[in-house]
């Protein structure tokens, strides 16, 4: 009887440790969705640098005013884009992009939760551009 009641007190101590780790890390969904916030948060880096091309340029032609393969090609001098630059790979939904002026720009993303990745410590590392973690957007000019 006393074997018996040890092995139930075991179980219930090992079942009371995943409860609590699964608590406390998320599981696996909440590993998911931060690794598509991850790579949604990479993907508006790339869409910012992917604005940059018209300053590396030298040219003084302002920011297109939608986003489209079309108005990338032309706004960076016939460089090739893809669709897949300007749409999340998990929902497939074209990010959001809005002009501020000829030389400012604002592009969203719909995250799971924008404010993990600042205490993951993800950074933006283009110069001039800012991620807030609030509304899930990179704000920024080009030169």
């Amino acid at each position: 009887m006393r074997g018996r009641t040890a092995l139930i007190a075991v179980g219930a101590i090992v079942a009371a440790t995943v409860a609590i780790a699964l608590s406390i890390t998320g599981g696996p969904m909440s590993a998911r969705r931060e690794r598509y916030d991850a790579a949604r948060y990479q993907e508006l880096v790339k869409l910012a640098r992917i604005l940059r091309c018209e300053s590396q340029r030298g040219s003084s032609q302002a920011l297109p005013e939608t986003l489209s393969v079309e108005s990338l090609r032309t706004y960076c001098g016939g460089i090739e884009r893809h669709t897949s630059d300007l749409t999340d790979n998990e929902t497939g939904e074209q990010y959001s992009y809005e002009r501020l002026n000829s030389r400012a720009f604002k592009i969203c993303a719909k995250f799971y939760d924008p404010k993990i990745l600042e205490s993951r410590r993800y950074h933006l590392n283009v110069p001039g551009y800012l991620f807030d973690y609030e509304t899930g957007c990179i704000s920024g000019s080009v030169r």
